[in-house]
């Protein structure tokens, strides 16, 4: 299976740039999806905590322990996005080390 676009194809000259373009684009995304997520974790209550007097859910909650969710979860996301990140990055290193080592 070629992954290669096809040299004699209309516009292929624009067609590595545009999946480089919609990769970091996706990498985006998945940071913006993790942010939200994490925003979600911060701001929700446990089910222990829900179950007790309304009266004494805003003495359950702990700020550092909302905290932690936050950054556990912003954590794993950034730890996700950035080794994809350097993947990718490594990947274009070689691919451009390789095009110089060919001959034409």
């Amino acid at each position: 299976m070629d992954t290669k676009p096809d040299s004699t194809a209309h516009g292929s000259r624009n067609e590595p740039q545009q999946r480089r373009r919609a990769t970091w684009g996706l990498v985006l995304v998945v940071v913006a999806w993790g942010a939200i997520l994490a925003v979600g974790a911060f701001l929700s209550w446990d089910r222990i905590e829900l179950a007790s007097e309304p009266a004494q859910i805003e003495d359950l909650i702990s700020t550092p322990k909302r905290v932690m969710k936050l950054v556990i979860t912003l954590g794993t996301v950034f730890l996700f996005a950035g080794g994809w990140s350097l993947a990718l990055f490594v990947r274009q290193r070689r691919l451009r080390k390789e095009e110089t080592n060919q001959p034409s």
